[in-house]
């Protein structure tokens, strides 16, 4: 009987499967520089050790914009990829940085005596929610909210 690390592959294998699919299909789309076969294995283990940091989406988008790229005749150069996915995974990360930090001063807000609830608290949210932005109604939100909650004893 296999023991379950064997009959499931590891996240970070998987993404690495999951890149070396994308680049396969690039591959069939452009062909690949003529080399020698283990010149060609270290040649994909570079491209792998480098994208495979980045989420398989991403890698995936940047495959679609290469191909769909005007004049792309050969296959893409390592920073050509990244330099399609950087923007977007920087994108990605300062929204989840935001999200992380709203979800740390939201916390001090719903717990602890009198739920946290402060004028200072509420005006931070409105001000925030008046800078716009997809989180704006939310935040206006949870500013209504914690008045109510200062209201009640």
């Amino acid at each position: 009987m296999q023991s379950v690390s064997e009959t499931k592959p590891s996240p970070q294998s998987s993404r690495r499967d999951a890149v070396r699919s994308v680049l396969g299909r690039l591959a069939l789309q452009f062909g690949h520089p003529a080399m020698p076969e283990d010149q060609r294995k270290l040649w994909a283990e570079d491209y792998l050790d480098i994208l495979e940091r980045y989420p398989v989406d991403l890698v995936e988008n940047a495959r679609r914009v290469f191909i769909a790229t005007p004049g792309a005749r050969f296959f893409p150069k390592i920073g050509e990829l990244t330099a399609i996915i950087e923007p977007k995974w920087r994108e990605r990360l300062a929204a989840e940085a935001r999200r992380q930090d709203m979800e740390k001063r939201m916390l001090p807000a719903i717990e602890g005596p009198g739920h946290g609830w402060t004028a200072e608290k509420v005006g931070e949210f409105r001000a925030e929610a008046a800078r716009g932005g997809p989180r704006a109604p939310a935040l206006l939100r949870l500013a209504k909210d914690g008045e109510k909650m200062m209201e009640t004893p």
